[in-house]
């Protein structure tokens, strides 16, 4: 088993390959594995430490399924967040059904059991509404976005576009 310090060699390996890349271009994972000289994707650790360093530098890259690494032009960079929501959402669905399933099944639940599940699904339901698109498009649109809008205001977004009243506002 080789340690940490033994696989630098092919993390900075594949840090300059992707280095090379222009932006908008991919690598795939068999060049990649050429690199290094084994399936990358074995070691997927490898590729994001690699990536770890270029996103520190301003090179950013998403991932083309079952292809390789694309640099992504700063355009395309919105659409990271728009990937990631979609997981979280779609995880956040398939936990509450599962738990929902076997809450319905289980005929031993405590209620302590029963109330933290409920706290879940109603945290984990909070979630997956705030990470729709209509939801994040409607509960951004009233706030000009010239950076990052701060928790509270997000937060006071989404409410009313769950239709709640904030502090007696219509």
């Amino acid at each position: 088993m080789k340690t940490i310090s033994e696989f630098e060699p092919d993390i900075l390996a594949l840090v300059e390959r992707l280095r090379s890349v222009p932006v908008g271009e991919t690598v795939t994972y068999e060049d990649l594995d050429a690199v290094i000289g084994r399936p990358v994707r074995a070691q997927r650790w490898l590729m994001i430490k690699a990536r770890d360093v270029l996103d520190g530098e301003g090179h950013i890259f998403g991932t083309v399924a079952r292809v390789g690494l694309k640099r992504l032009e700063s355009s395309a960079l919105p659409s990271l967040g728009q990937r990631a929501r979609r997981g979280i959402r779609n995880r956040a669905k398939r936990v509450t059904a599962r738990m929902a399933s076997g809450m319905t099944r289980a005929n031993d639940v405590d209620p302590e059991t029963a109330r933290k599940l409920m706290a879940e699904q109603s945290v984990l339901g909070l979630i997956e509404f705030a990470c729709r698109d209509k939801s994040m498009s409607e509960a951004m649109s009233q706030t000009p976005l010239d950076k990052p809008v701060p928790l509270a205001i997000a937060a006071k977004g989404l409410l009313a576009a769950l239709g709640v009243k904030v502090n007696g506002e219509p």
